[in-house]
């Protein structure tokens, strides 16, 4: 079973991954989260012209809003059978982080990419809409035998859900193309799906990104 962590705010509705997570995912977590952050802008804004009171109204106002929009996008969904819905008001990583954790979630799915993401140590996925027909792991000598079986194993799983290739690429001398007989190799670097064991590059603009990791596959 693969399980995700989607989470969205009312800046970043993450509508691709949304879309993609109804083919790759067994079972749908979204986050939607209020941050805390810009409760307190506006109520800062609003000081000056609001009461204690009234600034309480505002904000209760805002977070019930916010809440019936999550509610909203749930509806929308085409596999809203698969999702589950969590509602929070409090800081955006704390939040995620925790829920990734309480969850054991085995992705994590966002349209725009966030460095910090990739110290969650749970599989991070940047979905840039396009479609994907064709996938490349990008493999270094620098990771170990058994966790690279498992993380091929992850993403060769992803790409029969989404009913694409996947080729690998090894750069530098590496003894493990010797193990994964099974798959194709390449010598490209662009493809509709980039995969990486582990990263710190910015994903390209015009393709999806995946970095397995390895703690938290499942």
């Amino acid at each position: 079973m693969i399980r995700c962590l989607i989470p969205i705010t009312q800046e970043k509705r993450n509508e691709n991954s949304l879309k993609r997570s109804c083919i790759i995912c067994d079972r749908i977590h979204l986050l939607y989260v209020v941050d805390t952050e810009i409760l307190e802008r506006m109520e800062r804004e609003s000081a000056y012209v609001l009461n204690s009171d009234m600034l309480d109204a505002l904000r209760q106002t805002l977070v019930e809003s916010q809440r019936r929009e999550a509610e909203s996008i749930v509806e929308d969904m085409k596999c809203k059978d698969k999702v589950k819905l969590h509602f929070e008001v409090g800081d955006h990583l704390d939040l995620v982080e925790k829920y990734s954790l309480r969850l054991n979630a085995g992705l994590i799915m966002t349209d725009s990419f966030e460095r910090v993401m990739l110290g969650m140590k749970v599989p991070l996925w940047v979905d840039r809409g396009n479609r994907i027909e064709n996938a490349i792991f990008i493999i270094d000598n620098a990771t170990r035998v058994k966790r690279l079986e498992k993380s091929v194993k992850f993403a060769d799983a992803l790409c029969k859900r989404l009913e694409c290739d996947i080729s690998l690429k090894f750069s530098g001398d590496i003894s493990q193309k010797q193990i994964f007989t099974e798959y194709k190799k390449t010598e490209k670097t662009s493809s509709d799906l980039i995969i990486y064991q582990n990263s710190k590059n910015k994903p390209e603009k015009n393709c999806s990104f995946l970095v397995t990791g390895c703690d938290a596959l499942p």
